[in-house]
């Protein structure tokens, strides 16, 4: 991501890391309420909302297909892909892994 662009902090939280620039947070559900970031990010007025919130609006005119459950869920959407890939559709993907097919990506953009 940074390299399309993303700014990206690493360590801990800290409320500098935001200002007006931003306009949206997206965040892990198991951010508490007294992270720093998303504290600043209210009090800026800037739109938060969790991964599978964002997921959600980002996927809201497609067709979706979820994958599900405890184990494999990476292993099931990173084939169930290039199986649509080889039958020549193009999706947009989404996995929990880098696929080396993609440039070790862990996303695919299709054509809407």
């Amino acid at each position: 991501m940074e390299k399309q662009g993303a700014k990206i902090f690493y360590g801990p939280h800290k409320a500098a890391n935001l200002d007006s620039s931003v306009d949206l947070v997206v965040h892990t559900s198991a951010a508490t309420p007294k992270n720093p970031e998303l504290k600043k990010a209210k009090k800026l007025g800037i739109k938060i909302q969790t991964y599978s919130q964002a997921l959600g609006d980002l996927t809201k005119k497609m067709f979706t297909i979820a994958v599900s459950g405890m184990h494999g869920k990476s292993t099931t959407t990173a084939m169930l892909a290039l199986v649509l890939e080889k039958a020549g559709f193009d999706p947009t993907v989404i996995v929990g892994t880098k696929l080396r097919e993609w440039g070790n990506l862990n996303y695919r953009v299709g054509n809407p």
